[in-house]
């Protein structure tokens, strides 16, 4: 059965800067709309509305998006950085 993710206190709390504002400046900007993703971020924060899950899926997916496409985010770390992988060269 397992346990459940605290993805609404990470989205609230400490971790709110991987979540907030996460198609700018990633690979997904200009594939979506970045005032709707601010919008609903924004609802989110104010207690309106419970977007955790879509807000998660859209940081998910910018940051699989840039792994694969080598983008950088908007404070210039590559998505592999901000997941706290690291990258390892093939011999």
């Amino acid at each position: 059965m397992g346990f459940g993710v605290p993805l609404k206190k990470w989205i609230n709390g400490d971790l709110s800067h991987l979540f907030s504002g996460s198609t700018q400046g990633g690979p997904l900007e200009g594939l979506m709309d970045s005032s709707l993703i601010a919008s609903m971020t924004l609802q989110h924060l104010s207690g309106s509305a419970d977007l955790t899950s879509a807000i998660h899926s859209v940081a998910l997916l910018n940051s699989w998006l840039g792994k694969w496409t080598g983008a950088k985010t908007q404070q210039g770390k590559s998505t592999a950085a901000i997941e706290g992988h690291t990258a390892s060269k093939a011999s």
